[in-house]
């Protein structure tokens, strides 16, 4: 079970990039008609604390989402269980949209499947900005979301991640702060208590559909043994690029067949 007592301090420091961009949207007024010389008033010190001092409100720090009464649906199961698939086909029936996904490789291939479907969408990465024409849907790793711009609709994948020790402020911001007025979130069974406080700060509705899971996992009974044994299909996970190609070359070596590579630097069309 994930603690929501942890999730806030995390999101409050927001490993400074993210604490700037809460900041950015805090209104500056005038605290006083004039300030007297030996510093400002206690008032004006009181708002001051209250503004930039006080961070147990983090819900407040996105005017544009809590202007709105969002309907947030939780589509909630294992991989391979179609639960973003439902939630993508509703952002892209709608008039305007964000998906916001861990990875390059899956905002990219968000930006493609909507597009190839006709609803022009914006790629927004930190490495990558691809503008399409007439655009009012928009594709973007976590980190790079937007919290002042309105949608109808939006997307944030495997929100179970919002627990993650280094990232899981992302997905925080991205929960309390996304300005859509339908919110679609998917992942598994983890995050529902931390979802359900944290949208309990807020006053947003929560939906929970549950989904099972649509192809059977079964594990082998023998381990592989060789690569000689690789079959058709077959996916071979290491742990370094020295090691990706040493295997490839010894997989085609031993049984003939050709061998893809995919790693994490590769851009995200060469990994498809």
């Amino acid at each position: 079970m994930l603690r929501t007592a942890l999730v806030f301090p995390r999101l409050a420091l927001a490993r400074c990039a993210g604490r700037a961009v809460f900041l950015q949207h805090m209104p500056v007024r005038p605290l006083c008609g004039s300030a007297k010389r030996d510093g400002p008033s206690q008032a004006a010190q009181s708002t001051i604390s209250g503004s930039f001092a006080d961070l147990t409100g983090p819900p407040t720090w996105y005017p544009h989402a809590r202007r709105l009464r969002r309907r947030v649906v939780y589509h909630m199961g294992p991989p391979n269980s179609g639960k973003t698939h439902a939630a993508a086909d509703r952002l892209a029936e709608a008039d305007s949209g964000l998906y916001c996904g861990p990875l390059r490789l899956l905002a990219w291939e968000m930006f493609e499947r909507l597009n190839g479907r006709g609803v022009p969408c914006d790629l927004v990465t930190g490495q990558e900005r691809e503008l399409v024409p007439n655009s009012r849907h928009s594709a973007c790793t976590v980190e790079m979301t937007d919290t002042t711009r309105l949608v109808s609709c939006a997307v944030i994948d495997e929100v179970q991640m919002i627990g993650d020790e280094h990232r899981g402020w992302a997905w925080t911001r991205a929960l309390l702060g996304v300005p859509a007025k339908e919110l679609h979130i998917c992942g598994d069974g983890r995050a529902l208590h931390a979802v359900r406080e944290l949208l309990a700060s807020t006053g947003d509705t929560l939906e929970e559909r549950h989904y099972e899971r649509l192809t059977p996992l079964t594990r082998e009974v023998q381990p592989l043994g060789s690569v000689k044994n690789v079959r058709e299909g077959d996916a071979v996970v290491v742990f370094s690029r020295r090691e990706v190609y040493r295997l490839k070359r010894d997989i085609e070596r031993s049984t003939g067949q050709l061998c893809t590579v995919v790693y994490g630097a590769l851009p995200p069309r060469s990994r498809q």
